[in-house]
């Protein structure tokens, strides 16, 4: 019924926000962008407690000011239901972050704004890198007699620009776009499974629940998830490719990302899923 279906889609956004706590800024905003709520990250962040938060704006935060035509703009599209990235960045002390900020608005059953969900994702390491490409590419024009070797080095570093490049690429598109969740325990049985997953592989809303993972896995890439299992184990962060079978048998390839939760003493690995 409605009220079990309003429940499941509560639970899947509080699955879906604990895990943009493991590695984004998070706040919850008015539509006329006061602060109503921010996570620990954001609070680590600033080295405040979470009552310095409550009620600032916005621009006293991330200096985004909605009041000035360059973000007003912006921030109506947010209100009108539209996903807005907003790079900027920030001082705090003697430090320089630089930060893509996320904005979606959250409506009510009448289509009313109820609040604005922010999301921001530390990019620093990655403008240092861009700064450091950008120095080590002018040294290399100066001396000509070392571009072999710089251009060999400088090669290594881009791709590891365009590995972390990547890797960020992959979780924001966790938060732009419809995403998969499954939630499996320590066996690998599937304990949860979102609706959007559960029709990309043709099953019913509850089909999925109790299955065995490798169940739905091509036996293709029974060792890749093997790894990939004993990495997430470790506590590391897992991004794999891997073969779906969908119910008539054919094969889907989809982006697996693996997060550990080990919350409660009760070990439960989350898959964020995308297409």
């Amino acid at each position: 019924d409605l009220s079990e279906e309003h429940r499941e889609l509560q639970q899947e956004y509080k699955t879906f926000i604990h895990l943009i706590d493991k590695f984004a800024y998070r706040a919850e905003l008015t539509p006329s962008a006061k602060i109503i709520s921010v996570n620990q990250k954001l609070v680590n962040l600033y080295q405040k407690n979470y009552e310095y938060f409550v009620d600032l704006n916005i621009r006293e935060v991330l200096g985004i000011d909605i009041s000035a035509q360059n973000y007003k703009e912006q921030w109506d599209k947010i209100l009108n239901g539209n996903i807005i990235k907003i790079t900027e960045s920030i001082e705090i002390g003697k430090q320089t972050y630089w930060i893509d900020n996320y904005f979606a608005a959250l409506f009510d059953k009448d289509r009313n704004v109820k609040k604005i969900l922010y999301v921001g994702v530390d990019i620093s390491e990655l403008k240092l890198l861009e700064k450091q490409l950008r120095s080590q590419i002018k040294e290399i024009s100066k001396e000509t007699r070392l571009l072999r070797k710089e251009e060999r080095k400088l090669k290594k570093e881009k791709e590891q620009f365009e590995n972390e490049k990547a890797r960020y690429e992959t979780i924001l598109n966790a938060i732009n776009q419809t995403i998969g969740l499954i939630a499996l325990n320590k066996q690998q049985i599937i304990v949860e499974a979102n609706k959007w997953i559960s029709m990309l592989l043709d099953y019913g809303d509850k089909e999925l629940i109790n299955l065995k993972f490798t169940n739905i896995i091509s036996e293709d890439d029974a060792e890749k998830l093997k790894t990939a299992w004993e990495s997430v184990l470790k506590g590391q962060k897992v991004v794999e490719d891997l073969n779906f079978l969908r119910k008539d048998g054919k094969k889907l390839k989809l982006t697996v990302n693996f997060f550990l939760d080990n919350r409660n003493k009760q070990l439960t690995v989350y898959l964020l899923i995308l297409q």
